[in-house]
């Protein structure tokens, strides 16, 4: 298979989180449980075509209001009753596979007054607001400095410093800010400060920072699937 046909897959896999994302974040509502709002979203993955889930058997992580902030291996994750709050936000990292092929995909979600809200020129509480802000700059930033030569290390010290300009923290367990997409998640590169691979090395990668304000009480996160297409231009997947 062709390194265009992969992407092909990657990409399918990825239009199945982001339908099962855009249905769920549209029911999100005070009250609902870290529970109902994973096992709704991992239905709708595998109703969408997910024949399984590559991270450890788990096709979603949610994380609610004050659990935003927590970070570690989907392999010790575990899921809690904590139930939405009318000002809140639930942070959702999905990982679908279809024949083998990866989808890997985190959005947060914003409630205000009980209504879910999508754009940043919507949102009223500034420490929502400005998270989602950071969020998008930094995708934007990784997609100004991201060339196919730079090394993981490289695009970690790069984007490491964008996040401290805005004035957010790395919230990582293992202070990566991101991965290369494989058939084996064993092989996995990470973005950071010991990879020394160029980007080059793989056909797609992942980049997901997971922020907060050194004081905050909530975290951001915003996941995105990218690859180099012609003339060496940063695409997302």
């Amino acid at each position: 298979m062709s390194t265009v046909d992969r992407l092909r897959c990657n990409r399918e896999a990825q239009q199945i989180a982001k339908r099962a994302f855009a249905e769920v974040a549209r029911q999100i509502c005070p009250g609902m449980t870290e529970r109902e709002i994973k096992r709704r979203v991992e239905m709708l993955l595998v109703q969408y075509g997910s024949d399984s889930f590559w991270r450890y058997g788990i096709g979603a992580t949610v994380h609610v209001g004050p659990r935003t902030t927590l970070s570690g291996s989907t392999r010790t994750y575990r899921v809690t009753d904590l139930a939405v709050q009318p000002n809140d936000c639930v942070v959702m990292d999905l990982a679908p596979s279809r024949s083998f092929y990866w989808g890997d995909y985190a959005r947060t979600v914003f409630l205000e007054e009980g209504r879910p809200i999508a754009e940043p020129e919507e949102l009223t509480i500034p420490a929502f607001r400005e998270g989602l802000e950071a969020e998008i700059e930094l995708h934007r930033a990784l997609r100004r400095v991201a060339r196919p030569d730079m090394t993981f290390a490289e695009l970690y010290w790069r984007m490491s410093e964008e996040l401290r300009k805005l004035g957010f923290e790395n919230l990582d367990f293992s202070r990566n800010l991101g991965h290369s997409v494989e058939l084996d998640a064993k092989n996995r590169r990470f973005i950071d400060e010991n990879c020394h691979q160029p980007l080059s090395a793989c056909e797609a990668f992942t980049f997901e920072p997971h922020i907060r304000r050194p004081t905050g009480r909530y975290g951001f996160k915003r996941e995105d699937m990218y690859a180099f297409g012609k003339g060496g231009k940063l695409e997302v997947l």
